[in-house]
């Protein structure tokens, strides 16, 4: 995700933002640039005000500090498979940030069981970090994946390999495939133009994943709880 919006970047040319620029380390809770917001109440939602709170404790701090450690020590890289890393950073310090750095907003976004999403939540404006839906309309989103990402470079050091990332799918899922897989739909956005051919495209996407979510609702999926965490991943 992040180099394909690098890519992006450095098409656009705009000197004010070269390219996403994640974490070096994860900000310690007296940073004066990224300050932890206090905990509050989501009306309705105790399972996800509970998980904010604890997310912004010491202890949860602690716990970070611990991942990061792990996850930047060559050593235990080597012990790992990209996959294994993977699922222990999105599940563990991954999701633990987002809730950490989540801030209170006016109102916030309903768990849908059937994944049906108010248009009125497509606003830019609505950025909340522990939504799933809006997550990647807020900076801080940026700064954390940016420190993930990272870690592939670091697990690829440390297993002394070089060249492409040994996906264990190649090249990795980003949506449903469909007559115009090959173009990114970060790109087609960008570009989407009322008539033009990446238009066009984007919305040959946007229906396939909207197939995708019905498919989910038939086989009885309902939608998964906001950034749950595993402490002992």
């Amino acid at each position: 995700m992040i180099g394909s919006v690098d890519e992006i970047l450095a098409e656009l040319d705009d000197p004010q933002h070269p390219r996403v620029e994640g974490w070096p380390t994860i900000p310690s809770p007296e940073d004066a640039d990224y300050p932890v917001p206090p905990p509050f109440v989501i009306p309705g939602d105790s399972g996800t005000t509970n998980a904010i709170g604890n997310a912004k404790t010491a202890t949860a701090f602690d716990r970070i500090r611990a991942w990061e450690s792990r996850y930047t020590n060559p050593a235990e890289l080597r012990l790992l498979t990209l996959r294994r890393l993977g699922a222990g950073i999105e599940y563990g310090i991954h999701n633990q940030m987002h809730l950490r750095w989540s801030a209170e907003i006016p109102s916030y976004r309903p768990v849908q069981v059937d994944f049906d999403v108010d248009p009125q939540w497509d606003d830019s404006g609505y950025n909340w970090l522990a939504d799933t839906y809006s997550a990647h309309v807020n900076p801080i989103f940026w700064k954390l994946h940016g420190w993930v990402d990272a870690r592939i470079d670091d697990w690829m050091a440390a297993n002394e390999l070089t060249g492409p990332v040994p996906w264990s799918f190649d090249p990795p899922w980003s949506g449903p495939a469909g007559h115009h897989h090959h173009h990114p739909v970060m790109r087609l956005a960008l570009r989407a133009q009322p008539g033009n051919t990446e238009a066009e495209a984007l919305r040959s996407r946007l229906t396939a994943m909207e197939s995708t979510v019905e498919d989910l609702k038939q086989a009885g999926i309902s939608e998964p709880v906001r950034f749950a965490v595993h402490e002992d991943i």
